[in-house]
């Protein structure tokens, strides 16, 4: 019996040790709780206040609206129905207070609580020495009556700011008193009442005591979901069953609240990083990846993804960014938002309903069933899918999986985890916008540095080609005086050989800039390349081998002959040059286009208008890089002419500039960047397309693809270079105008060495003055386009008023002077000349000119 008393002794001793053990435990676990959060509380604060000061270093705003601006967003923060914020500077003076205004500005230095106790001092040097905690007496809101209170401080340093949030411990104490005051009626009841029936249940104490005792001991161990036995009983082994069952239920409850606040912690961590990295993120990529890494690193969450919506007819969730861990479930679950079996989980849910979808456990929800085995593999153990809205519905999907039940069971979780999601949508939204400004103003330039190049290009034509008719007719006349054998006709024919490559020259910029002369004729493009291979076998070393195959039919083309086959050449010199020296192949060829391929379904979809554009470049699986620019229609009929070579070929990033000017890989003095250029120009004049694809040391391809004509397509073609009759040469007086004295004086040797008698001119009203003086002595007029006070089309007009039978020649030197058939005969042009002019056709022009001019006048007498 002593024996029994002397354990029901210890029982109620170790029942009262345990209860005030539990309900000090319970208490501490609420104060650090308590403290945990304002700690995180104010890190929040401290983040809003530094995303400001980043935004005045980054000088977006100067430092005095940057503060202004934390200052007023801090003072609206609220949490808890009321608690709020207040900031210090070093010097004690209040700077924000969310709830009493009237203490801003002022200091408080020397401010003691009700216990006599100096705060403040030591608040500014726990957030000078990286933050704290400290226990002072201060009265709510609406109240005078001081009461206990743990404030967490942190320093903003860039500002020598303290931030400080608190809560009121009366709270904590008014649980802790109940508890134990609870604790301590049923022990004492319970010790009373097992006294009094000691005896007569001493027969039947023991066991259930000795259960109770190690029910004890794991619920002290931190085992809540044991099972208290006895408590059906109506004993005083019942109560004290109940007891324990207390004890246990207050012990779990008190977990629960420091797992919820936990999971609560760990959301507005998870919050704060990802506002600091919508704050910080340019691109769509770099935003959606950190986001992703964030959630999980700063989180601690399992695994985070986010898909994107596509509209096809599948319906597909594209992953864009993961972090966590994986382990290849996303490319095993290949997940829809159609409404069938792989749709009917959380995230295809959350997107057709526009609703956040919470799984609390993967082992009982029925959402889960199709990747529950997958799922529980990777320790995916809840989730939430939240549907990312934007402007025209739902953009994506962010989903996050946690390696325990319930970690998204609260609403306030849920709410916070919505609004980062509709954040993200936003900053998504935003990077899009951005791109897309950047993409136009970049289209924008790039047209006006082509405007700029088109224009300077017509310029120089003008310029050059006057300097090159002096140069070739002066050369000519050298090569004319001088016999075979002199050493200066040789200098004079290498002068003229260099011209007419400076001529080349000026053709290509003209065709880069799509300013040269497209004359349409209809030809077969297997006789272009046949005639090409004499000029092929004239400009390519022998250490290259050429070989030609293709269609024996015609494949006629519509458009200018001569700019195609240069086309031809420039291809061919870029397919030898890929070859650095080396022996290797070049082969040509033309057939009929399949149009089959990536290539061409972009050119049918007219995705391939620019061929700078990264955007165009594409490398397939085999390493091969692409790029296809121009205009194909599957509906008609085309013809290819292919250029391949085995050479070293290129990457994808060269391949992005291989049509941009000037753009060249080759050795300094070896290229001018105009070849691929003039190509791509004419090609696009032809209405046609360019398909290229190379690898890096298997060489590289070039398909020119053009729409076959019918002969009836092909446009009469007016010879703009000769209107008259061919006649036989005769002399004549003649009036020369052009405003250039080298261009003007070589045609005027080049005029009198052929017997004809010239009158020259540097000015148009000059020369007009002139022939009103001598009306009737000039067989033929001879005049520069590009001149002061008139244009030549213009002085023509005038010289025609005057004597409507005189004919008139013109000769142009620049790019952009739309000189057509129907322009020349409505000025009365009996022939236009481009410059550098050919002085044989001039001599045939004019000689047929004033033979005819003689005839007709014959004819009227």
């Amino acid at each position: 019996m002593i024996q029994l008393f002397r354990l029901i002794g210890l029982s109620a001793i170790s029942l009262i040790i345990l209860a005030v053990f539990a309900a000090v435990s319970l208490k501490n676990e609420m104060l650090y709780a308590a403290m945990g959060k304002t700690t995180n509380l104010a890190e929040v604060a401290r983040s809003t206040a530094l995303t400001f000061h980043e935004m005045a270093t980054r000088g977006e705003i100067d430092d005095a609206s940057a503060q202004s601006l934390a200052k007023s967003a801090i003072r609206g923060m609220r949490y808890d129905e009321g608690e709020y914020y207040f900031i210090y500077d070093g010097q004690g003076n209040e700077l924000v207070h969310g709830t009493k205004p009237e203490r801003e500005g002022k200091n408080f230095i020397n401010e003691v609580d009700a216990k006599g106790y100096a705060y403040i001092p030591d608040m500014i040097r726990l957030a000078r020495t990286g933050g704290g905690h400290i226990f002072y007496w201060f009265p709510k809101p609406g109240s005078e009556t001081p009461l206990r209170k743990v404030s967490s401080v942190i320093g903003v340093e860039p500002w020598g700011w303290m931030i400080s949030t608190g809560v009121y411990l009366d709270d904590i104490d008014a649980q802790f008193w109940g508890a134990l005051r609870d604790f301590a009626l049923i022990g004492g009841f319970s010790i009373v009442f097992v006294s009094i029936i000691a005896f007569l249940i001493s027969q039947s104490i023991a066991k259930p005591v000795r259960a109770l005792a190690a029910v004890t001991a794991r619920i002290g161990s931190g085992q809540y979901d044991v099972d208290v036995p006895a408590t059906e009983r109506t004993d005083e082994i019942g109560v004290l069953a109940g007891a324990i069952r207390v004890l246990r239920d207050e012990a779990k409850a008190a977990e629960r609240l420091r797992t919820e606040q936990e999971r609560f912690n760990r959301v507005l961590r998870t919050i704060g990083a990802g506002n600091a990295v919508l704050f910080h993120s340019v691109e769509e990529e770099e935003l959606v990846v950190s986001m992703c890494r964030e959630i999980v690193e700063t989180g601690g969450y399992r695994m985070a993804w986010i898909g994107l919506v596509e509209h096809d007819e599948a319906k597909t969730i594209r992953p864009v960014a993961v972090a966590g861990h994986d382990e290849g479930y996303l490319s095993l679950a290949r997940m829809t938002w159609a409404d069938e079996p792989r749709g009917r989980g959380p995230t295809g849910i959350a997107i057709r309903s526009g609703q956040p979808q919470v799984n609390d456990c993967t082992e009982v929800d029925s959402t889960m069933r199709f990747w529950r085995n997958s799922v529980l593999e990777r320790g995916y153990r809840s989730s939430i899918s939240l549907p990312m809205k934007g402007a025209r519905g739902v953009l994506g999907c962010l989903t996050i999986y946690a390696s325990e039940p319930g970690a998204f069971s609260t609403v306030e979780t849920v709410s916070l985890l919505v609004d980062l999601a509709n954040n993200l949508a936003f900053g998504i939204r935003a990077t899009r916008e951005r791109r897309r400004r950047e993409e136009m103003e970049r289209q924008l330039n790039q047209a006006q540095k082509m405007e700029a190049l088109g224009q300077l290009a017509g310029s120089v034509a003008h310029d050059f080609n006057n300097l090159l008719g002096a140069i070739l007719g002066f050369a000519g006349f050298i090569v004319e005086d001088t016999g075979g054998d002199d050493p200066t006709r040789h200098h004079a024919e290498r002068i003229i050989a260099a011209g007419q490559r400076g001529k080349t020259l000026i053709g290509q910029i003209l065709s880069f800039a799509r300013r040269g002369d497209l004359r349409r004729e209809c030809f077969s493009m297997t006789e272009l390349v046949d005639e090409t291979r004499a000029l092929l076998a004239a400009t390519i070393p022998t250490t290259t081998q050429v070989t030609f195959s293709g269609q024996v039919e015609p494949m006629p083309v519509v458009g200018d002959r001569d700019q195609l086959q240069q086309v031809l050449i420039n291809l061919c010199i870029n397919a030898h040059d890929a070859l650095e020296g080396q022996p290797g192949q070049v082969k040509i060829s033309v057939a009929p286009t399949i149009g089959r391929g990536d290539a061409f379904t972009r050119l049918a979809r007219g995705e391939s208008d620019n061929p700078v554009e990264a955007d165009n470049v594409w490398v397939d699986a085999s390493g091969t890089a692409h790029v296809a620019v121009g205009s194909f229609d599957p509906a008609l009929s085309h013809v290819s002419l292919t250029v391949s070579d085995d050479g070293c070929g290129m990457e994808s990033l060269v391949l992005q500039h291989i049509f941009t000017p000037f753009f060249t890989t080759k050795n300094k003095g070896y290229g001018t960047g105009l070849g691929l250029s003039m190509v791509h120009g004419a090609v696009l004049a032809h209405r046609g397309a360019l398909v290229v694809e190379s690898r890096v040391g298997s060489g590289t391809t070039i398909e020119v693809v053009l729409p076959v004509s019918d002969e009836s397509d092909g446009e009469s073609v007016i010879d703009t270079s000769v209107i008259g009759s061919s006649l036989s040469p005769t002399g004549g007086r003649l009036l020369l105008v052009d405003d250039d004295p080298n261009f003007g004086d070589m045609l005027l040797t080049a005029l009198e060495r052929r017997g004809f008698e010239v009158s020259p001119f540097s000015d148009p009203l000059s020369a007009i003055v002139g022939l009103r003086r001598h009306r009737d002595d000039w067989d033929a007029v001879v005049a520069d386009q590009i001149m002061p006070h008139m244009t030549g089309v213009d002085f023509i007009r005038a010289v025609r008023a005057e004597c409507p039978d005189l004919p008139c020649i013109l000769c142009s030197g620049y790019a952009e002077d739309n000189l057509d058939d129907e322009s020349l005969k409505d000025a009365g042009i009996f022939a236009l000349l481009r410059k550098p002019v050919d002085i044989n056709e001039l001599m045939e022009i004019l000689s047929r000119a004033v033979a005819e001019r003689g005839r007709a006048g014959k004819v009227g007498e």
